[in-house]
């Protein structure tokens, strides 16, 4: 169960290749150890040394909570093309597409999240680490379901400007179910409250509200008033 203030960090996104996976909550500073010993070696490729620097902020940043801070920390190290390029740090390159991943999908940059865990998921392919590989996936099924979630919202965000910009009298012109057309006006109204005139929204629900008293439908007076309280909070 994640601590109140943390974000719920998968172990293996924590920590680096070469570890133990005996001991998968180890605590992310090993792997930043790591890969400060990794880049000080003479035969290291040259990046940044900044780079451990901005790598441990933002991992300390995802652990704790701020995942906005740790998308500014991870950033640059993630688009660092010297370290994506250099063939012996794949194994801590593929870690900060883990990373970086999961600190977009935290912050809500799911576009960002889902190109970072599809180079995190090539790489670690080509590593053979078939345990990584698994986490990977699982962090990737998070991202596509957040992004299939957002899909369905922009969708409905649609249907509903398209219903505020059209006229009461063409949404129900073909409708002669009293209930069906008490449902429909109920949607304006709700359209009208979040894309259109709120007043116009107050008029309409007061209407679907009488539609459905007039019915004997408990339920439909209960959607009417809901619509009303959003075009009238003060009513």
């Amino acid at each position: 169960t994640a601590q109140p203030g943390r974000m719920n960090v998968d172990p293996w996104v924590e920590i680096g290749l070469g570890l133990q996976k005996s001991s998968p909550q180890r605590d992310a500073s090993l792997f930043v150890a790591m890969v400060l010993r990794r880049v000080s070696l003479p035969s290291a490729p040259r990046i940044p040394m900044s780079l451990p620097d901005a790598l441990a902020a933002g991992v300390a940043a995802l652990k704790g909570g701020r995942a906005a801070e740790a998308v500014v920390h991870l950033r640059p190290v993630y688009e660092d093309t010297q370290l994506a390029e250099a063939e012996d740090l794949r194994d801590i390159y593929a870690r900060v597409c883990s990373l970086y991943a999961q600190a977009c999908l935290d912050h809500g940059e799911v576009t960002e999240a889902d190109e970072a865990v599809r180079k995190a998921i090539r790489w670690t392919r080509l590593l053979r680490d078939r345990a990584g590989l698994e986490a990977v996936r699982k962090l990737q099924d998070k991202v596509v379901a957040r992004l299939v979630q957002d899909q369905q919202q922009a969708q409905r965000r649609i249907e509903e400007e398209r219903m505020a910009a059209t006229p009461l009298e063409d949404l129900i012109t073909s409708l002669s179910d009293p209930k069906e057309i008490a449902t429909t006006m109920v949607k304006k109204a709700l359209a009208e409250v979040d894309y259109g005139d709120p007043t116009r929204a107050e008029h309409i629900a007061t209407d679907a509200l009488s539609r459905f008293e007039a019915i004997g439908d408990v339920h439909g007076q209960v959607t009417a008033l809901i619509a009303l309280s959003r075009a009238c909070p003060s009513r």
